[in-house]
C-alpha cells in the first residue's frame, strides 16, 4: 500500500472484477483514431494510458443506432438495430470480430487495466446530416430546436428498437472482450431527455411521473441484462443535477438511481448538459472548482449500495485521495488529466508525484483546428495522439553541450527534456526568475491550473540537473 495515497491506490472489487486502484479514465476517443475500426494511432493512445497505470480505460461515446443515432465522430464501433428490419440500403452492422477494436482491448488488458466502452444515443440533438436518409432526429417529444430542426416523438416501436440496439451493442462488446460497458444516461442525451421534465412532454406510459419517465432507461438496462447476463459489468453515467430550468434535479436523480441500484455495477456522477455549455459541469473549465461534483457523488453514496465514481476536474492526487477517504466516492474519473499525463498513476506509485504534468483545463483536447490534422492538441503533452510515432523516437547518441535561451514555457521544457536525455544543458534567462509569460499566474487566482503547470516545469528543470543562469542575457 502506498503510504501517501492509501485509498486512491488500493484495489476495489466492482461486480466480479478487481480494479487495481481507484483511478479510471473516463470515456474518450481522440479524433482521428479511426471511424468504425480503431487505427494504429487509436490503439497506441489507449495502450499508453493503460501502461501508465489507470485501473480502467474507456473508449468514448459510441453510437448504438446508426439509423437515428449516428454522429460524425461516433466512436470506434457502430451498431444499429437488426438489419433485417432496416431499409435495404441502410449501413450494415459492424462485425463482432473487428480487428482494430479487439487489438485495443487486448492492449489495454495486458497492462492490468480493465477495458470499457461507452454507448450513447444523442436523440433529439442528432444532426440530420448524420442520420440515414437525412430524416428528423428522434426524442421523447415533438420539438422544434432553436436551429430550426424538427424532432419527432419516438413511437413505441422505435423505443423498443433502441433498447435492442443497446443490447446488440453490449453483446458485441462482450464478443470483443471488453470488461465493462458505460451506458450514457446523462449530459442531455436520449435517456436523459426521457428523464428530464423539461424535455419529456409525453402523456403515455413513458411520460409524466418519474416512474414513467424512468421506464425507457430501465428497459434498456433490463434488455441488456436479458441478452448478456452478468458476463460484463454495467456502468451508468448520469448528471446528478442537470443545472437547467425545468430539468432533472438532484433529488429526482437520486430517486432514479435507487430504481436502478440493483441493475448496474457502478454509477458515474457528473452534472449539467452539453447543450448548456456555460453552466455545464460535464467537463469543467478553469472557472469551476476542482472536484466540483463531489457533493452530488456524496449524496449518491448515502443512498446507494452500488459503488460511485465521481467525475469533474479531479487532477491533483490529494483531492482524489480525500474524496475516497471521506466517503464521497469509491473511484475517481479522469480524462483530461490522463491526456496531459498518461503516466499519472505510475508516477504516484513510484513516489514521483512532483513529476506529474498537470492539466491546465485549456480545452485544447476538445477543440477542432481545421488547419491541422484531425487529431487533438494538448497544450502540455506534445505526444498526445502521437504515441504511435513517439514509440520510435530515439535520443541523439552521445552527450552534447546545449544552450537554451529563455526560461519561459518552451525554454524550460526544452532544457529539461534535453537534460533527461543525457545532455549537458545550460539555460539562460535575462530576468531574475523562470516562468516567462506564466509569471502572471502569481497574481491571477483563476489561473491556478496554469500556475501548477509553471511550477511543474520549474521543478523538472531543477530535477533534471539543468544549469540555470538568471539575470543573464544571451549575446553572441
Amino acid at each position: 500500500m502506498n503510504k501517501n495515497y492509501p485509498n486512491l491506490l488500493s484495489p476495489i472489487k466492482i461486480g466480479n472484477r478487481i480494479y487495481k486502484n481507484r483511478i479510471i479514465m473516463g470515456p474518450f476517443t481522440p479524433p482521428g483514431a479511426g471511424q468504425d475500426v480503431l487505427n494504429a494511432m487509436g490503439m497506441a493512445w489507449f495502450e499508453e494510458r493503460a501502461r501508465g497505470g489507470a485501473a480502467q480505460i474507456t473508449m468514448g461515446e459510441t453510437a448504438v443506432d446508426r439509423l437515428f443515432g449516428d454522429r460524425k465522430n461516433g466512436g470506434p464501433v457502430f451498431i444499429h438495430p437488426d438489419p433485417a428490419a432496416a431499409p435495404d440500403d441502410a449501413p450494415l452492422q459492424m462485425s463482432p470480430h473487428s480487428i482494430g477494436n479487439r487489438e485495443a482491448v487486448m492492449a489495454i488488458q495486458r497492462h492490468g487495466a480493465k477495458a470499457a466502452i461507452e454507448f450513447a444515443h444523442l436523440g433529439m440533438w442528432n444532426d440530420p446530416a448524420t442520420i440515414f436518409g437525412h430524416r428528423n432526429p428522434i426524442g421523447p417529444s415533438d420539438f422544434d430546436r432553436a436551429d430550426g430542426v424538427h424532432v419527432d416523438a419516438m413511437t413505441e416501436e422505435q423505443i423498443d428498437a433502441v433498447c435492442e440496439a443497446y443490447a446488440d451493442s453490449v453483446s458485441k462488446a462482450v464478443g470483443l472482450g471488453f470488461d465493462s460497458v458505460v451506458v450514457h444516461g446523462g449530459h442531455g442525451w436520449l435517456q436523459a431527455q426521457f428523464l428530464s421534465p423539461a424535455l419529456n412532454r409525453r402523456t403515455d406510459r413513458f411520460g409524466g411521473s418519474l416512474e414513467n419517465r424512468a421506464r425507457f432507461p430501465i428497459m434498456i438496462l433490463d434488455r441488456i441484462r436479458e441478452r448478456v447476463g452478468n458476463s460484463i459489468l454495467l456502468e451508468y453515467r448520469i448528471s446528478g443535477d442537470e443545472l437547467a430550468e425545468g430539468g432533472l434535479r438532484e433529488d429526482e436523480t437520486m430517486e432514479f438511481l435507487q430504481m436502478i441500484d440493483d441493475k448496474v455495477n457502478l454509477v458515474h456522477i457528473s452534472a449539467g448538459r452539453y447543450q448548456d455549455p456555460v453552466r455545464t459541469r460535464t467537463f469543467p473549465s478553469i472557472y469551476e472548482k476542482h472536484a466540483c461534483n463531489r457533493g452530488l457523488s456524496a449524496h449518491a453514496k448515502r443512498v446507494l449500495k452500488t459503488p460511485v465514481a465521481v467525475v469533474g476536474a479531479i487532477t491533483d492526487p490529494e483531492t482524489a485521495e480525500e474524496l475516497i477517504s471521506n466517503g464521497e466516492a469509491d473511484l475517481v474519473v479522469m480524462v483530461k488529466q490522463l491526456i496531459a499525463d498518461p503516466w499519472y498513476v505510475r508516477k504516484l506509485q513510484d513516489g514521483r508525484r512532483d513529476e506529474i504534468r498537470p492539466c491546465i483545463r485549456c480545452y485544447g483536447c476538445m477543440t477542432a483546428f481545421p488547419e491541422l490534422p484531425p487529431n487533438l492538441i494538448c497544450s502540455v503533452n506534445p505526444t498526445a495522439t502521437r504515441e504511435y510515432l513517439a514509440a520510435n523516437w530515439r535520443p541523439i547518441p552521445g552527450k552534447r553541450r546545449i544552450l537554451v535561451v529563455g526560461g519561459g514555457v518552451a525554454g524550460m521544457r526544452a532544457a529539461s527534456t534535453a537534460a533527461e536525455n543525457g545532455h549537458e544543458v545550460t539555460l539562460v534567462e535575462k530576468t531574475d526568475s523562470l516562468g516567462g509569460i506564466l509569471k502572471f499566474t502569481d497574481y491571477d487566482p483563476v489561473k491556478e491550473d496554469m500556475r501548477r503547470f509553471r511550477d511543474h516545469l520549474k521543478s523538472m528543470v531543477e530535477r533534471s540537473g539543468v544549469k540555470v543562469l538568471l539575470n543573464t542575457e544571451a549575446t553572441p
